[in-house]
């Protein structure tokens, strides 16, 4: 029997240097130092238009592919009313 073939690109050297740098992220994620940082207002103000911007963002690409989904498999489509329906069956 062969052995399996492999992803080329994880052989070797590569593999080692991938495995060393997700090793060096995680350890840094990992070491805690005092930021000495400032947030004034307006730094404040942004983070607060951004959240609402993605709020407003994300809902907009849900009513978007909302109506797609809905149109492609046909729900919600109004069926042909006939004149008696409009006139109210008289």
């Amino acid at each position: 029997m062969s052995p399996e073939p492999s992803f080329a690109p994880f052989n070797g050297e590569f593999a080692m240097r991938l495995k060393l740098v997700l090793c060096s992220v995680a350890a840094l994620m990992f070491i805690e130092t005092d930021a000495y940082a400032y947030l004034d207002p307006g730094t404040g103000s942004i983070i607060l238009q951004a959240l609402i911007a993605g709020v407003a963002g994300s809902l907009f690409v849900v009513k978007a592919y909302w109506y797609k989904l809905r149109s492609y498999l046909g729900i919600g489509q109004q069926v042909n009313k006939t004149e008696d329906d409009l006139q109210g069956k008289q």
